[in-house]
């Protein structure tokens, strides 16, 4: 079974998780993989819409919308705070201290030397 973590449910990991649905659309359908959304909050806010609040070209409540409403029906949101993530594991620990498996031989994170990963680990 194919397991797709998304941390993150911005602007980008929205988009994400809807078009990784529609790729793997027969495959979720067969229960063969599953999408799912990691991320503390309940809105989502719209957040190139932000550029244009000063200028009135959209008022706040224009630019929120309940998470879960952004997200297609397959994909799965969890409602957490992500306290850490450890590559080398490939899990996820959430604030209440789960641990998610991520699929091995699949990871999100750049190669070691790259200047990303780099800047990436100064962060962690």
């Amino acid at each position: 079974m194919t397991r797709i973590v998304i941390l993150g449910a911005g602007t980008a990991g929205t988009i994400m998780a809807n078009r990784l649905r529609r790729l793997y659309a027969r495959d979720i359908r067969s229960a063969r993989t599953t999408i799912t959304v990691v991320d503390q909050d309940e809105r989502h806010v719209y957040q190139p819409g932000l550029l244009f609040l000063p200028f009135g070209g959209y008022e706040a409540e224009d630019l929120i919308r309940p998470q879960r409403a952004q997200l297609h029906r397959d994909v799965a949101l969890v409602r957490e705070t992500i306290d850490r993530v450890v590559p080398a594991r490939l899990s996820i620990t959430e604030r209440r201290h789960r641990a998610s498996e991520i699929e091995r031989g699949r990871r999100g994170v750049p190669a070691r030397g790259d200047r990303f990963s780099r800047r990436a680990g100064a962060l962690v």
